[in-house]
């Protein structure tokens, strides 16, 4: 399953290091997002319920 990119904010573009996906949330009940950084591996965060993948 793909997502769309969107350019991060400048709050997300200050907290984590490009490049950063910002991704709809799967949940649409949350107004939450999920935030994919590529790095020294994948590292996923859900900004939602303190839902949190790694």
């Amino acid at each position: 399953m793909e997502f769309p990119v969107i350019r991060p904010s400048v709050a997300f573009s200050k907290i984590l290091p490009p490049p950063v996906y910002v991704l709809p949330s799967l949940r649409p009940r949350t107004a939450g997002l999920i935030v994919a950084q590529e790095g020294a591996g994948k590292s996923f965060l859900a900004l939602d319920d303190g839902f949190h993948l790694s």
